[in-house]
């Protein structure tokens, strides 16, 4: 699967973990969104999504599907 982390010190990982101060979120001028309801609205309001991230092991056709 192409761009897979396997590993928690990932930079990637990390650079993620870091939006959880509000100083690194303001420099960035980034923010992490979770969950459907969430990820629709960005959508409808054009926001601009550079990566999204999701567990493999969590991760379900019935979730998928309620998103149609």
């Amino acid at each position: 699967m192409p761009g897979s982390i396997t590993s928690c010190s990932n930079s990637r990982v990390k650079s993620i973990c870091a939006l959880q101060r509000k100083r690194i979120r303001d420099t960035e001028d980034a923010f992490i969104f979770e969950g459907n309801k969430l990820f629709r609205e960005a959508l409808a309001w054009d926001v601009p999504i550079t990566d999204i991230f999701y567990n493999t092991v969590t991760h379900s056709s019935r979730y998928w599907r309620r998103m149609d």
